[in-house]
């Protein structure tokens, strides 16, 4: 079996890919779904923590 020397490899997801997973969610554009949302599910949904989930809906203008 060969292997193929140019396959592409599944990077670790970093704090700050995650971190930026949140602000695209919170950019989507549906704001009035977002904000019945606890800010507890979308860490956890997110793979963050509280205090950084909480953070960026802040500067969204979410909290």
């Amino acid at each position: 079996m060969r292997v193929d020397r140019y396959a592409r490899v599944p990077k670790a997801r970093t704090r700050e890919d995650k971190r930026l997973d949140v602000v695209r969610y919170l950019n989507m554009g549906r704001p009035h779904m977002i904000a019945k949302e606890t800010v507890e599910t979308i860490a956890e949904r997110y793979d963050v923590t509280v205090d950084v989930a909480r953070a960026e809906m802040r500067k969204a203008g979410l909290l």
